[in-house]
């Protein structure tokens, strides 16, 4: 029985053996098949360039060709990453020296133009990141610059950022309890400066006495609590004066996680205006109680006066008749010479 599991056991590992020795041959024609990988990179539906370590360009793939618009034998062998200006200026020369040391490089958004470069071609916006061909000793051979093309995109934000920056409401994000977002009029209205807002606590921009509605709502929002989206508080100008603004405020998520968005509208003005109003209204409502205090005072008196006038001619009359009665009833007298 023992010998019956020895044999098995040899049978056994030189199955594994065999295995192994199969799994590497594949291996083996799978890396050694050069053009299967030059296949999969110009297939690749991302644009794809490769450089020699000194900067030269030795290859570019069909993805490429269709984004720039450029033939490769228009550029292969001609142009150099490491000199081009507009390339410098972007930031790929930096990038690729950071290869050369063993990095792999995620740049931002960048936007070229291959005029400037020196071939035809149209101008796109692009993410590249850019990462190093090694031999088998760890020798650096070529950079390859990988493009994600993000015109698209670009354009789609340039025209949110346009439409935002140029809107006549302060627009506000509120995360945290901190300043996420705002817009040049969010600026304009408070006075403040960019850096006067970045990551600040909202409330410090809130008077006291309007900072627990503020908060609250915030929270009770944020929380998914059914709370007002119209209302109107109080801002601190950076000159110390207060400002009203009428806010609409709703949820949303920003980066991921929820805020709030505020639309903010100046309604300073409109304020002070019915506020004069009503101090208008009632210093005329104040008149009007004096007006008719004294006409009350002077029908008083002048009823007063009239009453006494009846009085008088009736005192009057009945004189006269008490006079001519007696005059009447008086006997006739006779005067002599």
């Amino acid at each position: 029985m023992s010998d019956l599991s020895k044999q098995e056991m040899q049978q056994r590992i030189e199955q594994l053996e065999k295995q192994l020795l199969s799994c590497r041959q594949r291996q083996s024609e799978f890396l050694g098949n050069s053009s299967f990988f030059m296949t999969l990179v110009d297939q690749s539906p991302l644009p794809i360039q490769i450089h020699h370590i000194d900067g030269t360009l030795v290859y570019v793939n069909k993805a490429w060709e269709q984004l720039w618009l450029v033939k490769a034998e228009n550029v292969v062998g001609q142009y150099n990453i490491l000199t081009d200006e507009q390339a410098i200026e972007l930031g790929f020369k930096e990038a690729a020296e950071n290869v050369l040391s063993g990095e792999s490089v995620m740049m931002a958004d960048l936007s070229f133009d291959p005029e400037k470069s020196g071939f035809s071609g149209r101008k796109h916006w692009v993410r590249p990141w850019l990462y190093s061909i090694t031999k088998e000793k760890g020798e650096i051979r070529h950079i390859v610059v990988c493009l994600e093309e993000c015109t698209a995109l670009k354009e789609s934000e340039e025209r949110y950022n346009i439409i935002v920056e140029n809107a006549n409401e302060a627009i506000m994000v509120f995360q945290d309890g901190l300043i996420a977002f705002f817009n040049q009029r969010a600026l304009d209205i408070a006075g403040y400066k960019a850096e006067d807002y970045i990551r600040q606590p909202f409330v410090k921009f809130v008077p006291p006495d309007y900072q627990d509605l503020v908060l609250e709502r915030h929270r009770k929002r944020v929380a998914g609590e059914d709370v007002p989206n119209f209302y109107q508080t109080k801002i601190l100008h950076k000159d110390g004066s207060e400002k009203w603004l009428q806010m609409n405020v709703i949820r949303t998520d920003w980066e991921g996680r929820p805020a709030s968005l505020a639309f903010l509208v100046d309604i300073t003005g409109q304020k002070n205006a019915e506020e004069e109003l009503e101090q208008h209204r009632d210093r005329l409502e104040e008149l009007v109680r004096d007006r008719t205090a004294a006409l009350t005072s002077a029908n008083k008196q002048l009823k007063e006066e009239i009453a006494e006038r009846v009085r008088t001619e009736k005192a009057l009359r009945e004189s006269e008749l008490k006079f001519r009665t007696l005059f009447d009833l008086s006997p006739p007298t006779c005067f002599a010479d």
